[in-house]
């Protein structure tokens, strides 16, 4: 059976027989897809052991970019949600209860 068909089956297998996350079906059904790859045409792949250290070394930058666009978005989430507190709070003497409990000024 070729890998591909068998990613496809089991995706499909996976996901009307139980109750995995989708997330999880995929992953696992890739994960099995590539080992039946490395086990069937280990001669065609050549050493496994440089593949995955040149495909680790090109996921690297693509982790870190994702991991810094997603942390400067919660950093500018939370700046955005803080500058809405303290207009609500100088502007309409909104106060939602953060201030009375723990004594933090906002402006």
């Amino acid at each position: 059976m070729h890998p591909f068909i068998l990613v496809v089956v089991l995706v499909l297998a996976l996901s009307n027989l139980t109750e995995m996350n989708t997330n999880a079906i995929v992953v696992l059904s890739m994960f099995v897809g590539s080992v039946v790859i490395v086990l069937f045409c280990h001669k065609q792949v050549g050493s496994v052991a440089k593949i995955l250290e040149k495909g680790v070394n090109n996921g690297i930058g693509a982790t870190v970019m994702a991991a810094a666009i997603l942390g400067f978005s919660g950093v500018l989430q939370s700046e955005e949600l803080c500058q809405i507190r303290v207009h609500l709070q100088t502007h309409y003497k909104v106060d939602n209860g953060l201030e009375s409990r723990t004594g933090l000024k906002y402006a």
